[in-house]
């Protein structure tokens, strides 16, 4: 695995052949979040170091709910899962997916 599983995971599964900038995002106490700017759209990455996988996967499989409804606007969950050797649980978000195109999204 790279010194960056991250940029790893954005460069390969998410089909990204360059990132152009990462950039902290603030607002948050409980996870570190960063932004990932790729040719291939950016990425919302949470992580933290001190929680099981379970709050991610249960975030995930919520915002998955809400966004097949097509009804209101919430980023698409791409991945999460626990890094190793670091210890640390990460949870990515298509940023761009806030977007939404569909005539009943709620604004």
């Amino acid at each position: 695995m790279s010194e960056d599983p991250i940029r790893e995971w954005i460069m390969s599964e998410g089909k990204a052949t360059q990132i152009t900038r990462i950039s902290s995002v603030g607002g948050g106490c409980i996870n570190l979040a960063n932004r990932y700017d790729t040719d291939a759209g950016s990425f919302f990455v949470k992580t933290n170091r001190s929680i099981g996988p379970a709050m991610f996967e249960g975030e995930a499989l919520g915002l998955g709910a809400m966004y097949e409804t097509r009804t209101i606007r919430v980023p698409r969950p791409f991945k999460h899962c626990r890094l190793e050797p670091y210890r640390v649980v990460a949870h990515t978000l298509l940023w761009n997916s806030l977007s939404l195109d569909h005539p009943g999204a709620i604004r």
